[in-house]
């Protein structure tokens, strides 16, 4: 059965996919583009922002997951876990 409530990572997973999905249509529009075309270079420059906002979701992702791998926690707890 699938949980009702929101998980921990629904939000962050929900804005990867968003990004991912804008990210194909702005690359479209880019690899089509005629010079001079100002349209397909502000495309290209929010393709390049979805990017990095993917990254932020997902380092933050990974944070959530394995505190300890990067470097969250400290020593004593790391211990206590091996």
């Amino acid at each position: 059965m699938i949980p009702s409530t929101p998980g921990a990572y629904d939000a962050a997973l929900a804005a990867i996919r968003s990004h991912a999905e804008d990210l194909a249509a702005w690359l479209a529009i880019w690899e089509a583009r005629r010079e001079p075309d100002a349209h397909a270079r502000r495309c290209v420059s929010d393709a390049v922002d979805a990017i990095d906002s993917m990254l932020r979701e997902l380092h933050a992702v990974r944070g959530a997951a394995a505190p300890c791998q990067v470097g969250w926690c400290s020593e004593s707890s790391a211990v206590a876990e091996t």
